[in-house]
């Protein structure tokens, strides 16, 4: 069985876990934003508790974004520092299709949104189709306002599952949409990756560490603007 070290630092409460045949072992940070001061002592704490050593680690996957721009440089970094002295692969992963995966593991849900906050009034938003197990994205990976939100949700048809905090009263009830449940509480995290990680790997669908980059989606913010989005 193959040995992964997860790491996700895309929002405010960081995690790492490791699986291998000794088990699945997890560490969150203790609060909020403590990305740098706490997330290799949690990687220490896995290495000893589990019985590995990074020479053990056969891959290392790590959330890219979207997310917090510091805690994803941050995560990247341990990455990047983890993997490239023994040459360990590595395997990028979208937050949101994080999210779309424990979707799937928790509810079975085949159609899913995902969307949470950014700042004030931005969400990061996608909409994900379970091929095979794997999320394939219906709607892009995008940030948005509200408008731009409900404009996404009204391009779509069937039933679908809402995770993340972006989905308010408010929201649920101006979407034009049938919704098979939600779940606002669902986040990204290092355990959600390891299942789909293992799959990848034995795939060969893996980077090496020096080709990490963060994902943004600033990009997308200024164009729904420009469509009189803002």
């Amino acid at each position: 069985m193959a040995t992964i070290l997860a790491i996700d630092s895309s929002c405010d409460i960081c995690s790492v876990a490791l699986q291998g045949a000794n088990g699945v072992f997890v560490r969150e940070s203790k609060a909020p934003r403590q990305h740098a001061a706490e997330i290799l002592t949690m990687v220490d704490e896995l290495l000893l508790e589990s019985g590995y050593s990074m020479t053990d680690i056969n891959a290392v996957a790590v959330i890219t974004g979207p997310g917090s721009f510091t805690g994803l440089r941050i995560g990247i970094a341990v990455a990047q520092g983890l993997a490239f002295p023994g040459s360990i692969p590595v395997i990028p992963f979208s937050s949101l299709a994080a999210m779309a995966m424990l979707v799937k593991q928790q509810y079975g849900s085949q159609q899913i949104l995902t969307a949470f906050q950014s700042r004030e009034n931005e969400f990061y938003f996608a909409a994900w189709q379970i091929t095979d197990d794997w999320p394939c994205c219906i709607a892009a990976e995008q940030i948005v306002n509200k408008n731009g939100l409900l404009m996404q949700l009204g391009s779509l048809s069937g039933s679908w599952f809402a995770a993340g905090n972006a989905w308010s009263d408010e929201v649920l009830d101006s979407a034009q949409l049938h919704l098979a449940g939600s779940d606002r509480l669902i986040k990204s995290s290092a355990a959600s990756i390891l299942p789909a990680s293992i799959s990848r790997l034995a795939a060969a669908d893996v980077i090496q560490a020096e080709e990490l980059l963060p994902v943004y989606l600033q990009e997308q913010l200024v164009y729904s603007a420009q469509q009189g989005l803002s």
